[in-house]
């Protein structure tokens, strides 16, 4: 099963398009509130809120009144709730323990789509938190990325097998290269897992300057998630285009 429906949206490997993720990247509720102003203008097709950005993630109320907030502006928008540590690019230091404790307030508060964490941590942390947000009908992300480097095709596979084999709904995989022949190498490997190996829809971004063109074409090789900024401001990674221009350059590569 290579495709996986979040409220009216599909995430389909064979179907050759990526839909389209904003994060939302506040630090202040005020901010956050100007972000979902933006959401309604650009149209994503889901929302991430990479809640390692937001100053008062720690606390629970707060988590959860923003997620309300979200939940009643974009209704009918899917919601990704991400979290990443400072080791794993995120915004703040977080131990295991808080960092299970936010999760499980997001999971459990009613509001939260499906959730994303990274493959690289404990074990049994992952399986944790898989298994707590598919108690909740919460759908995972299972990530892996290398911010520094883009490690051979037979590392990269096994990457993404790795973390299907935690049984999440989608597995993701985002690295950084440092000539072209590695962004052929990212590439490779999701139309050799798509051909082989996928039981699950994937998500697969080369990042910087090198790769921007992967979130543009990584739907014709499988991949089923882009990640866009709202605007020019706003990037949460390295070469990331805005919702617009992957609009524009998805139309002009599809007209006949």
């Amino acid at each position: 099963m290579t495709s996986l429906t979040i409220k009216n949206l599909t995430l389909d490997s064979a179907s050759g398009h990526a839909a389209v993720c904003a994060p939302l990247m506040g630090k202040t509720a005020a901010a956050l509130h100007a972000e979902i102003e933006l959401v309604t203008q650009a149209q994503p097709d889901i929302i991430e809120w990479r809640a390692d950005h937001f100053e008062d993630i720690a606390d629970a109320t707060a988590c959860t009144s923003m997620l309300q907030l979200m939940h009643e502006q974009l209704p009918d928008m899917p919601v990704l709730f991400t979290l990443r540590t400072a080791s794993e690019g995120g915004a703040q230091n977080f131990s295991p323990a808080v960092a299970l404790r936010i999760f499980e307030t997001a999971i459990c508060c009613g509001h939260v789509d499906i959730i994303d964490t990274e493959s690289a941590t404990d074990s049994d942390f992952v399986r944790s938190i898989i298994e707590t947000a598919h108690t909740h009908n919460v759908k995972v992300i299972l990530s892996r990325h290398y911010f520094q480097e883009t490690p051979s095709f037979d590392t990269l596979i096994r990457a993404l097998t790795d973390a299907q084999a935690l049984s999440p709904d989608i597995v993701k995989l985002a690295v950084m290269p440092q000539s072209s022949a590695d962004v052929l190498t990212l590439l490779h490997t999701a139309e050799a897992f798509r051909g082989t190996h996928a039981n699950v829809p994937f998500i697969t971004i080369s990042m910087g300057t090198l790769g921007a063109f992967t979130r543009v074409v990584g739907g014709s090789f499988g991949s089923v998630l882009t990640y866009a900024s709202l605007d020019e401001t706003s990037a949460s990674a390295p070469g990331q285009l805005t919702v617009a221009d992957i609009r524009t350059a998805t139309r002009l590569l599809s007209a006949e």
